[in-house]
């Protein structure tokens, strides 16, 4: 009796360890995984640089360039909600998914919209929405997947 309840609980703490372990595992991963799009899609800080050209190239006013700097910002907001909401029900790895996705969509029209000359400014107002929409999905998955 000894020897088999010896052989249980070494049982019971390899499955525990190999338990934790994988989900530490899938922890760094979806961190990783977040930092790196995060660092890609660094839009709220990046904006100036590009603002000038893509004021030049499409031929806009300063008023309409930085309603595209406001629109990023209330997008970023606006995805912070959404980011918990996505995470709680879906878990990390559609919640970094979904993020990403937005964010490539979003940069996807602006560059078809930058390269056709597109003149439809709503456009473009969309597009840096959510640009910011998926910017503020990274920015809460970085502060949820801090490891203490």
């Amino acid at each position: 009796i000894n020897g088999s309840l010896t052989e249980h609980l070494i049982s019971n703490e390899l499955t525990v360890r190999s338990n934790k372990t994988k989900t530490q595992r899938k922890i760094m991963i979806a961190l990783g995984v977040s930092f790196i799009s995060g660092l890609v899609s660094g839009t709220l800080y990046g904006f100036g640089r590009y603002s000038r050209d893509l004021k030049d190239t499409l031929m806009l006013t300063q008023f309409q360039i930085e309603r595209f700097g406001i629109i990023l910002d209330v997008g970023s907001y606006i995805g912070h909600p959404f980011a918990g909401l996505v995470y709680d029900r879906f878990g990390p790895r559609i919640s970094c998914l979904s993020a990403a996705f937005i964010v490539f969509c979003a940069y996807g029209m602006i560059q078809l919209g930058v390269n056709r000359h597109f003149t439809a400014y709503w456009v473009f107002c969309v597009s840096f929405f959510f640009v910011g929409l998926g910017v503020g999905y990274h920015n809460k998955e970085l502060q949820v997947f801090t490891p203490l």
